[in-house]
């Protein structure tokens, strides 16, 4: 269905225009756009089929005397009288769009079989659009699991790292005695596997400040030194 019209930019200054709104007044020229719209989307070729002139003044929104309205028209030429059967005069000229509306909607309806395979052949469709059918559309693999991160391997410090480490931070621990306590173990803490020197450097640190008295640690099975997580999974 067609949803505008075309009107040429000197419409309103037209001799016929100026006729029409002389014997109809403004309502007239009103009255002729409505019906020039109903057209455009009832009757696109153009032709009042199975209208009479109350059925034309009805389409075309005129209050006045249906068939002054009508005959108006048809003297000044706007409307064609066909013995009966009334037409726009020019539509096809003026309107092409409007005019050719169930051409193009016959065209878009055989490319859409065409395209789809609603048809036995592929030549009722238009061929022109069916060669420039795209390819199938390609399935969207499923993205794949993010790998999960690997657990950091822990690694034992040497001296000298542990040593640089206590440095920096200014720790009153011994390097040596830290590194052979926890080699004689395995880098074990209780049953586990030691995750963070650095964090059992603080521990021993923390031990020294609060209780200055004692060793760092004892041997005994459950004497860590403090900061450490001792877990017995």
């Amino acid at each position: 269905m067609n949803k505008d019209i075309r009107i040429n930019v000197g419409f309103f200054q037209h001799h016929k225009t100026k006729k029409l709104i002389y014997r109809l007044d403004h309502k007239g020229v009103t009255a002729l756009l409505s019906l020039w719209t109903y057209a455009a989307q009832n009757k696109p070729k153009g032709i009042l089929t199975n209208m009479d002139k109350v059925d034309i003044s009805l389409s075309a929104c005129w209050e006045g005397d249906s068939s002054q309205f009508v005959d108006t028209l048809v003297d000044i030429g706007f409307l064609e009288d066909n013995g009966g059967v009334y037409a726009i005069h020019d539509w096809e000229k003026n309107n092409p769009y409007a005019f050719h509306a169930d051409e193009r909607s016959e065209h878009a309806r055989k490319a859409a079989r065409a395209r789809w395979g609603d048809t036995g052949s592929i030549q009722e469709g238009c061929s022109d659009h069916a060669r420039s059918n795209a390819p199938p559309p390609v399935p969207i693999p499923s993205p794949e699991p993010k790998p999960k991160p690997k657990k950091k391997r822990f690694k034992p410090p040497t001296i000298i790292e542990v040593q640089d480490f206590i440095k920096e931070k200014g720790y009153s621990v011994d390097a040596t005695r830290f590194v052979s306590f926890y080699a004689s173990k395995g880098w074990m803490v209780g049953k586990n596997k030691m995750k963070d020197w650095k964090q059992a450097i603080t521990g021993w640190h923390t031990r020294n400040a609060n209780e200055p008295d004692k060793p760092a640690f004892e041997q005994g099975e459950n004497n860590y030194p403090e900061g450490i997580e001792v877990r017995n999974d």
